[in-house]
């Protein structure tokens, strides 16, 4: 038994130094603990058919439907998020993040709609909107790679 707990650290600390995936250390947890003990889910989930990492990627960059179809870029997040966060750890946090960032952009968007009285709401929009896209991007780029990136500025609404 003591045995499982020192290979559970030494994959814990291999994943906070980057050598492992969220996604390889979700499959060894798994392995090690069990059906029984299994905290995140099946490993072999594939939701939607596809890979859990590219589910996770398009789950970030679903935000980016809004550039298209106003409301879209909230809903659609939101749903997969909803459809799937109970069979897999890594979408639950996944999707945490993005719904973290989703209401903490749109409060910027409030308070920098409110000042563009004083003009300097215009240049507040323009950054939000560049940020976003670079979140939205790096956060998806980090989730086709098996690990969480938390977005800078988010208001942790969800606890990752």
């Amino acid at each position: 038994m003591r045995d499982r707990y020192d290979e559970l650290s030494k994959l814990r600390q291999l994943l906070d130094e980057g050598t492992i995936s969220q996604y390889e250390f979700e499959q060894e947890k798994a392995r090690l603990l069990g059906e029984n003990g299994q905290a995140g889910g099946d490993p072999s989930y594939r939701p939607w058919g596809m890979e859990l990492n590219t589910y996770c990627m398009l789950l970030h960059l679903s935000q980016l439907t809004n550039f298209a179809v106003p409301g879209l870029g909230l809903v659609l997040p939101i749903v997969m998020w909803a459809m799937n966060k109970d069979q897999s750890e890594l979408i639950d946090r996944h999707g945490k993040v993005v719904l973290n960032w989703t209401i903490s952009s749109l409060i910027y968007v409030i308070i920098s709609s409110a000042l563009i009285f004083v003009l300097i709401g215009f240049f507040l929009l323009a950054a939000l909107g560049v940020m976003h896209l670079i979140f939205v991007v790096l956060g998806a780029v980090r989730a086709n790679e098996g690990r969480v990136w938390k977005y800078p500025l988010s208001i942790p609404f969800f606890t990752v």
